[in-house]
């Protein structure tokens, strides 16, 4: 009786389980059954295997094994899709030296080489404003601070004469 030694669709693991419940295992010497369990792997497989001796029929099975896990992988495709990469005119200007958001941080900040050494660089036109509205918080501050101290005086004036 010839039986079925082909792997079909199990995997490795799967068809050495399955070979060594054939009858042939009985009744063939290990190098005979190491040629049929070879002939019996998947192509692919087989062809990963080519050139290698076998002493055993668990180091088959074994190598076997890796060489689908290898198939496996190369098949598999990569969780992440790579981004195709386009050259469109806006990527392109967008790396010249004077775009970007680094080059306005850089152009508006200074050198800061020049930092330490008594350079003042010149004004911002924008940043004028800015510390003109500053200056006048400040004055502002002042004087609101100055009424809040004189109330508070008559506060505690008002108290201690109504205590009296």
């Amino acid at each position: 009786m010839v039986q079925d030694t082909s792997q079909g669709s199990m995997t490795v693991t799967q068809y050495r389980s399955f070979f060594y419940n054939l009858e042939i295992v009985q009744r063939l010497d290990e190098q005979a059954l190491i040629s049929v369990a070879k002939a019996g792997l998947k192509e692919e497989i087989r062809q990963g295997l080519d050139g290698n001796i076998f002493p055993t029929l668990e180091a088959l099975f074994e190598e076997a094994t890796e060489v689908e896990e290898i198939l496996k992988t190369e098949k598999t495709p990569p969780n992440s899709p790579r981004k195709r990469r386009r050259n469109s005119p806006r990527k392109r200007r967008r790396n010249s030296p004077d775009h970007g958001k680094r080059a306005r941080k850089a152009a508006k900040k200074g050198d800061p080489e020049d930092e330490g050494y008594d350079y003042v660089p010149p004004p911002n036109p924008d940043s004028e404003n800015e510390e003109d509205q500053k200056s006048d918080d400040e004055d502002l501050s002042l004087d609101e601070s100055a009424s809040d101290e004189s109330a508070s005086d008559e506060d505690v004036n008002s108290t201690s004469g109504s205590d009296a």
